[in-house]
């Protein structure tokens, strides 16, 4: 707000800096009035002095002090401080800030473009502006209710909620941020839009200060956690108490050494997957507060009042309940993010709380976006754009979602195809026998061994007239929930009927959730728009095949389970017996169902499931006498969970092994077309590792977008194994996959930080043999050095796609140091190089390996590396070198 001249005060002589008002608008006059009225009381040698202010023909003015020097934001760009030199000057900015809080005043825009270093001195910094400074003690505010003024990477999370009652805690929070910048350098909170980083600062712990700069005293760490408290509870209370604390660090930091690009290794931080859902109701339309003064850089931040209204503590108590991480934005829109288990878990969460939201705010728009963000942060900022993007113009009572969710929930949501996009439209009723990639039902291959088993189960069910079941187990993708639907659509065009229902991680400890499922299915309430369960409803089904008392008892236990108009003596019953009273219920209406008629009972993810759940089936295998055959579908895991599932009931376990090569051919064919290449369907075919939807994925990337890079499902899947590994394992893996498919201990350790770590490094190699995601080779390249390899290019890939892009090129620099002390090829050394912007050294290894290249007749090779080499920013002899080999070729 205003321009700044230069200017002579008449009366002393001397330089002023004059700050003019021009192109006044509304609200303007107010506030400039304010800064100078704040600003002439305060007097400290670490504030910008007030010299005058009015108003004259031009405008109103204010001038201070005429500084030479820089701000501190220009100094960042240009060099770092030391550290002793950062928390000294920033205890000298505390300590003017405690004069401030003194009187009342919190500035609210604390940054490093707001600290001024005259002469370029950090120790004798100055604090500047003062535009948006409030008054604790003022008798009306001076800003519109909710408005959130400040810099969104340096806001306290109350400030960027919009809250009213900020106090000297929000420029606690924002020092700290500028202590991080000047100690890590890059900022705590850093994305591409307001949007994301306002996100960030809401959701989001910054990286920690620790492994960035593991050489300064764990005092400094903690001095900085503190201040960057999301609880401003937890925050020294005010610009004393802050300065008392910095001023105790300065002598503790005086050895340290500025902040270096290069590090020990890379640090345990991790990309995961996450799905972010944004919500708006009615019609809400965010009021931009233009930013006049230039506090966030040109753009704009919205406005809304900050009444927390039943509605939004409805919703935040419906997103805890299914482990969501609630925010309500300054704009008022809604933020949830949901993390943990795996991909499709998480994704299926997020549609069902949006479908829950709509239940309860019919008027919402909901948009849903998976992506990826930092291991210990819940934030994701791509996603969060794209939930943005999805929400505009978006009609009221819509929930649309981004394509990785779609692909990943589709089996479990009906999903639809509008004008708004992707849209939800509720669970799925009759799950389809085939998926469809770009409209074609792809077929079912590389199974019918497996369905003649579970098929002929079922008969000798029948046949016998007592329960029989299977356990079928499979990684994500392989194929489980395809099987069990030819099953179906066989045993019902026999006559069978089939009661079916999953299992979910958010109810993994809730009695019962996946025969509730099941059991309201079977009552009709199942499809996109399932109508409610009455009581009349369960008591003419159950009636259709029980009578007399056992009816009516079973009637009133399966009310009690689905919480159908239950009455006080209901509610009353103990727990054990209330629970012994539901397994019995059930037990005796499912051998009721099966003196009908045989009747099939299929359970997904059976690893979710509850131990209730699994007692009750074992007492319907145990006790029912009749032809029920239980089919249950499951992920590995499901052994660690429960080891001797149904071992006494003679459960028969089929393990699906990865599709052969003929059926995966045949998948791939099917997919493609006809008209596909040979080429591209064997390459694909073999790219999905005998994984069902690892290739329908990746056919759906061909023809979406003509890439053949793993699509974000693939590798989301993918990452829900690499999470069952501990964070050391992780660790070792993404250091692994920069090396490349085929890796070396000691390239590893030198990635991870070194010998400290070397027995660390060989342990859980060990593990990760054991577990399958690498091979040990026979021989290796490198005397003395063990060679492993990643058991197949998707685990790489998946690795590497968590690995921060912060260390990235540190990790791509240490590899190239390695592989040349060891003796590497210079064209693997220089693509290295290229990934860790050491561009010169990359040229130079270009041009070895493109004369090493000719030598051995490889043109193709020699051609491409020169090319690689000029890409990399080859100039000068090295440029006219590269053109000579070129030419060669």
């Amino acid at each position: 707000m205003g321009q700044i001249y230069r200017a002579v005060d008449r009366v002393t002589g001397k330089s002023v800096a004059l700050k003019v008002l021009r192109d006044e608008k509304v609200g303007d006059a107010a506030r400039f009035e304010h800064e100078a009225q704040v600003l002439a009381e305060l007097d400290h040698d670490a504030i910008v002095r007030y010299v005058a202010h009015g108003r004259a023909e031009q405008g109103w003015f204010l001038a201070m002090e005429w500084l030479e020097g820089e701000d501190l934001s220009e100094r960042l760009h240009r060099a770092p401080l030391a550290p002793a030199e950062a928390v000294s000057m920033l205890a000298r900015i505390a300590d003017a800030l405690a004069v401030a809080h003194a009187r009342g005043v919190v500035h609210r825009d604390v940054k490093p473009s707001n600290i001024f270093l005259p002469d370029g001195d950090p120790s004798r910094a100055k604090l500047l502006d003062f535009g948006v400074a409030r008054s604790t003690v003022a008798s009306r505010p001076e800003t519109v209710t909710g408005t959130a003024l400040g810099t969104p990477g340096y806001m306290a999370p109350e400030q960027a909620r919009g809250e009213r009652d900020l106090d000297a805690r929000v420029d606690v929070f924002a020092m700290g941020a500028v202590l991080f910048r000047c100690l890590a350098g890059t900022p705590p909170f850093d994305a591409a839009n307001t949007v994301a980083v306002l996100s960030k600062v809401l959701f989001d712990e910054p990286p920690p200060l620790a492994e960035i700069r593991p050489d300064l005293p764990p005092e400094v760490h903690a001095a900085v956690a503190l201040m960057l408290a999301k609880d401003r509870a937890v925050r020294p209370a005010d610009g004393a108490a802050l300065a008392r604390m910095l001023w105790d660090l300065a002598p503790q930091v005086a050895l340290a050494a500025p902040p270096s690009a290069a590090g020990a290794g890379i640090t345990g931080g991790e990309d995961r997957i996450r799905s972010s859902v944004m919500v708006r109701r009615g019609g809400q339309v965010p009021r931009p507060v233009a930013d006049t003064s230039g506090i966030i850089g040109g753009s704009t931040l919205p406005t809304v009042a900050l009444v927390e209204d039943a509605s939004t503590v409805a919703a935040m108590r419906l997103a805890l309940s299914m482990r969501g991480a609630f925010e309500k934005l300054a704009d008022g829109t809604w933020a949830i993010v949901f993390a943990g288990e795996g991909a499709t878990e998480m994704a299926t969460r997020a549609c069902r709380f949006a479908l829950a939201l709509r239940e309860r705010f019919p008027e919402a728009r909901i948009a849903i976006a998976t992506g990826r963000a930092r291991a210990a942060s819940t934030v994701t900022h791509g996603a969060f754009d794209r939930a943005g993007r999805l929400l505009s113009d978006l009609p009221p009572c819509t929930i649309v979602v981004d394509d990785v969710t779609a692909s990943l929930v589709e089996a479990r949501l009906a999903i639809e195809r509008g004008p708004a996009g992707l849209v939800v439209v509720g669970e799925v009723g009759e799950r389809a026998t085939g998926r469809r990639v770009h409209g074609v039902v792809t077929p079912f291959v590389g199974r019918q061994k497996e369905l003649r088993l579970l098929d002929g189960l079922f008969a000798g069910a029948v046949e016998d007239g007592r329960p029989a079941a299977a356990l079928v187990v499979g990684t994500a993708g392989s194929g489980k929930s395809r099987l069990a639907a030819e099953l179906i659509a066989r045993i019902e065009s026999d006559g069978a009927v089939v009661w079916r229902g999953d299992a979910d991680p958010l109810a993994s400890s809730a009695p019962f959730a996946p025969v509730a499922r099941i059991l309201r299915r079977a009552l009709g309430a199942a499809g996109p728009r399932p109508a409610p369960i009455s009581r009349e409803t369960i008591e003419l089904r159950v009636r259709e095949v029980m009578a007399g008392d056992d009816a009516t008892r079973v009637i009133a236990a399966v009310r009690s389970l689905l919480d159908v108009t239950t009455s006080a003596a209901d509610d009353a019953v103990d727990p054990v017996a209330r629970g012994d009273r539901i397994r019995r219920a059930v037990e005796d209406w499912i051998a009721a169902e099966a003196r009908r008629q045989p009747l099939a009972i299929i359970l997904d993810d059976v690893h979710w499931a509850d131990p209730g759940t699994i007692a009750l089936i074992d007492g319907v295998l145990r006790n029912v006498e009749g032809p029920v055959f239980v089919l249950a579908l499951a992920r590995p895991e499901v052994h660690d969970r429960f080891p001797r599932l149904w071992a006494d009931r003679g459960v028969t376990t089929v393990q699906l092994a990865p599709l052969s090569s003929n059926a995966a051919t045949q998948l791939a064919r099917a997919a493609l077309g006809v008209t596909a290449a040979d080429e591209l369907v064997a390459t694909l075919a073999e790219r999905s590792a005998g994984n069902p939807f690892f290739l329908e994925e990746l056919v759906r990337a061909r023809a979406d977008r003509g890439t053949d890079e793993w699509p974000e499902t693939v590798l989301a899947t993918v990452e829900a194994r690499l999470a069952t590994l501990d964070g050391d394992a992780r660790r070792l893996l993404r250091a692994a996959a920069v090396i490349g498919p085929v890796f070396w201990p000691g390239a590893v350790i030198h990635l991870v930080g070194g010998a400290p770590f070397a027995s660390t490094v060989t342990s859980r190699l060990e593990t990760l043999i054991a577990r399958e995601f690498v091979i040990a080779s026979p021989e290796s390249r490198f005397v003395g050095e063990r060679q492993l390899a990643f058991r197949h290019a998707l685990v790489r890939d998946a690795a590497y796609d968590t690995l921060p892009e912060e260390d990235r090129e540190l990790a791509h620099k240490l590899a190239a140091e390695w592989l040349e002390r060891v003796g590497e090829a210079p064209a693997v050394i220089a693509e290295h190089l290229v990934r860790a912007g050491a561009a010169e050294a990359a040229v130079s290894h270009c041009v070895s390996a493109a004369e090493a290249a000719l030598v051995g007749d490889d043109v193709a090779g020699a051609l491409a590396l020169c090319e690689r080499g000029v890409e990399a920013g080859a100039s000068g002899e090295r440029l006219g070198a590269l053109r000579w080999l070129e030419a060669e070729a």
